[in-house]
């Protein structure tokens, strides 16, 4: 016979500072706390942090910029897993409207998540986005990188792609 019980709880809250379009700030503490004991008398208790926070600047600008962390427990989710594991999360993005029209965007992202049975993994991407709109043409060049490390046995993938678009509408009725 085994029992296990598990507690979280979460306080989250959001403001600005100065104006609402300058800077947008949100952020959020909580806990996970559980115990275990099996049937030969041993018991174990653990407990963790989890949070998150964000950093929203001139958001109702040509240039919004954009900050996040986040970290989290899987216990926390109400979810049966096999095991337990933590994420950890940070992000930022920046994008850009240049007054000719041209839209620029690039991010940053970086995943990590750790367990006692499988190890850490760290996932990595960086993307970068221009668009613009030319008469009856609308072109759109992106590409990415993401880069996968870790796990139990040290694994690694790295993924590089690149992509370009031209869409051309010389009427109403057609867009080739």
């Amino acid at each position: 016979r085994s029992t296990g019980f598990v507690a979280s709880g979460n306080v989250n809250a959001s403001s600005y500072l100065y104006q609402p379009w300058f800077a947008q700030l949100r952020g959020g503490i909580g806990f996970v706390r559980s115990t275990a004991s099996g049937g030969d008398g041993d018991a174990s208790k653990s407990f963790s942090l989890t949070g998150e926070g964000g950093l929203n600047l001139f958001p109702a600008s040509r240039f919004p910029f954009d900050a996040s962390f986040s970290v989290s427990d899987s216990r926390a989710s109400g979810e049966i897993t096999s095991s337990d594991f933590r994420t950890t999360r940070i992000g930022l993005r920046q994008a850009y409207r240049a007054l000719d029209g041209a839209q620029y965007l690039a991010r940053y992202e970086r995943n990590v998540i750790s367990g006692a049975t499988f190890g850490k993994d760290v996932l990595d991407v960086v993307e970068g986005t221009y668009a613009k709109r030319f008469a009856a043409h609308a072109v759109e060049l992106s590409g990415n990188h993401s880069s996968n490390t870790g796990g139990v046995n040290g694994t690694q993938s790295n993924l590089t792609r690149f992509y370009g678009r031209d869409s051309y509408a010389p009427a109403a009725n057609l867009n080739v």
